[in-house]
């Protein structure tokens, strides 16, 4: 059972990052306008540590920036972006188009939602 799943209701501290210091596989994204979302064709894992840093890898690029828990429900992402070696699927590609724009987070059981303009869906490993 994750740690944070014994807090009353899933009820976040300001600047408790505990909730969030794990390894996330990605289930699915939103990108903007669209009513469905997406599956993964593949397992997409992001890394959160404790120190603040958010990391995951593509298909070939890896990606990476910092983040913040300001507030209960709602994250700052500082992105620096993804390396250039090559051939990134389109999914891969859209999911990091998202990323820069996320500013808020959803948990319930073991899957965090982090939203903006679109959202990914990740599930607890």
């Amino acid at each position: 059972m994750p740690p944070w799943a014994c807090k009353k209701d899933n009820v976040v501290v300001p600047g408790d990052i505990t909730f969030i210091v794990h390894k996330w596989e990605v289930l699915s994204i939103t990108t903007p306008g669209a009513s469905q979302p997406q599956k993964n064709p593949k397992a997409y894992t992001f890394v959160f540590t404790s120190r603040k840093e958010l990391t995951f890898i593509l298909d070939v690029n890896d990606c990476m920036g910092f983040y913040a828990i300001p507030e209960a429900g709602k994250i700052l992402i500082d992105w620096y972006g993804c390396s250039k070696v090559c051939c990134d699927s389109d999914f891969a590609n859209a999911m990091t188009q998202l990323v820069p724009k996320l500013t808020d987070y959803t948990i319930k059981s073991d899957t965090l939602t982090l939203i903006g303009s679109g959202r990914i869906s990740l599930k607890q490993l």
